[in-house]
């Protein structure tokens, strides 16, 4: 491999994964959409099911980690998490059939359980541990991964809308297909000179465990995320387990780690907290587009789920920015904590001006695309400053023989994220027996004044806890 050069195989395994995401997110563009106009289940029910669904595709990789590692190996997991999606995307396909459809929801957060670690690891595989280039390797891998989220609801979600959702549907399938032919003409490029081969260990018990497993797995969470408003409770629940483990974790440090450990764990509730604020761009601000912004921009009306693709076209931009921007901060010897609670700062600002957008600046309770679009900037911009300055903040104070659980901690915090944005997403709820966009307009009024409440006072909380942290004596 040249200097400077990154392998071919680094580009096609994020071809793959950039049609995986644009399946995905395909998919998410139209799902809220479609529970509420075509299965006609009310807002409460709908974020409920699309909350459990999200935190789900959260959740199985670490069942899909185990199998990879265990049985089938890297690039087993990863033929077997493409397939599994695309029986998933074949059961939205089948018409007028609620079973399939969850099936299918199910089949998918299978699939990505399968896929999402090991996808991950397979492009660490492509360098040695001491490759200063794996680094940029994986910037890479993240640019493929935004552009797939951004061009998604522009294309599934305006095809859906337009032409049907069989359409948008179908159009997600076909993303999944594209991906798994990549995925073949790279597997015959893997044995490339220097680069490492990927096993495959398939033996017949295994596949026969594996498709079973998978099929019996993929039912139950089906029936999870159909069940989604009495799902999320329990998921609730069952994340204090979480709390204890990392209780055990603690006590387990020396009196220095147990500082670090604190601040860790104020890393992790700001990936969850910021993740609960932020991500609601195929909820609430989907409807709220559809009921309440004219869509009309230069005399062309824009698709009610373009703005989904705000969030990861604002990360593209901005993300190429960062370098300097943290330079810049640098000098001002501003602090990942301090670039943190600058995030937190900005989605209050964000969220303060929707409230006074949607107070003051309205025509008949329809505000312009435009200025909205604004507000939803602000708030992309602000999770560049949160998670990847967390990941930053806790690789500096992860103790050496707690690195893997800490990360899983903060892939943790992003689960969470999914189930008290979904609590939180509630409040905008709109009855949708006699609704008028008056109606409308006051829920998501109050929507977005509770959320910069909100949001200023975990920033409030959050700047006192690290004062407090700071303020503990450390042994010499």
């Amino acid at each position: 491999m040249a200097a400077n050069r990154h392998p071919l195989l680094l580009h096609l395994y994020s071809s793959v994964h950039f049609f995986e995401r644009f399946s995905y997110y395909g998919i998410r563009s139209l799902l809220l959409l479609y529970l509420v106009t075509k299965l006609d289940f009310t807002d409460c029910k709908s974020y409920a099911i699309f909350g459990v669904y999200g935190t789900l595709t959260y959740v199985t990789p670490l069942i899909g980690g185990y199998v990879s590692d265990r049985f089938i190996g890297l690039s087993g997991a990863l033929w077997s998490g493409l397939f599994c999606m695309l029986l998933g995307y074949i059961g939205l396909l089948i018409p007028n059939n609620t079973t399939a459809f969850f099936m299918g929801l199910g089949l998918i957060a299978t699939g990505s359980g399968l896929y999402k670690p090991n996808m991950n690891a397979l492009i660490g595989s492509l360098y040695t541990k001491e490759d200063p280039q794996k680094g940029s390797a994986y910037t890479l891998f993240y640019v493929y991964q935004n552009a797939g989220s951004f061009l998604a609801p522009l294309i599934c979600g305006s095809l859906g809308l337009s032409m049907g959702w069989l359409y948008g549907f179908a159009l997600a399938c076909m993303g999944v297909i594209i991906g798994l032919g990549i995925l073949f003409y790279a597997q015959k490029k893997q044995h490339t000179p220097n680069l490492p081969a990927i096993p495959f260990k398939y033996q017949l018990g295994t596949l026969v465990c594996l498709v079973s497993g998978a099929l019996i797995l993929s039912a139950i969470l089906g029936r999870v995320i159909y069940y989604g408003e009495e799902s999320l409770d329990i998921l609730l629940g069952l994340s204090l387990i979480y709390g204890l483990v990392f209780w055990k974790h603690y006590r387990s440090c020396t009196e220095d780690e147990k500082k670090n450990m604190l601040l860790i764990l104020v890393g992790i509730m700001a990936v969850a907290l910021s993740g609960a604020l932020i991500s609601h761009g195929e909820t609430v601000f989907t409807l709220f587009m559809k009921r309440n912004v004219d869509p009309l921009f230069l005399n062309t009306k824009v698709p009610v789920t373009f703005i989904q693709s705000i969030d990861p076209l604002t990360i593209i931009v901005l993300g190429s920015l960062t370098p300097f921007l943290w330079k810049a901060f640098g000098k001002r010897q501003m602090t990942d904590t301090g670039k943190i609670l600058s995030g937190f700062g900005m989605i209050v600002l964000a969220y303060a001006y929707l409230y006074i957008l949607c107070a003051y600046f309205h025509e008949n309770y329809l505000i312009s695309v435009l200025p909205f679009a604004l507000g939803l900037v602000v708030l992309a911009a602000a999770d560049i400053f949160i998670y990847p300055n967390v990941l930053t903040f806790c690789s500096r104070r992860t103790p050496e023989h707690l690195t893997a659980i800490v990360m899983g901690f903060v892939v943790f915090g992003m689960a969470l994220s999914q189930l008290f944005g979904t609590y939180l997403a509630k409040i905008s709820s709109v009855r949708l027996i006699n609704t008028t966009p008056a109606k409308s307009w006051l829920a998501y009024q109050d929507f977005f004044y509770t959320m910069a409440v909100t949001s200023a006072l975990i920033l409030i909380i959050l700047w006192i806890f690290i004062r407090w942290i700071g303020t503990k004596k450390t042994r010499p």
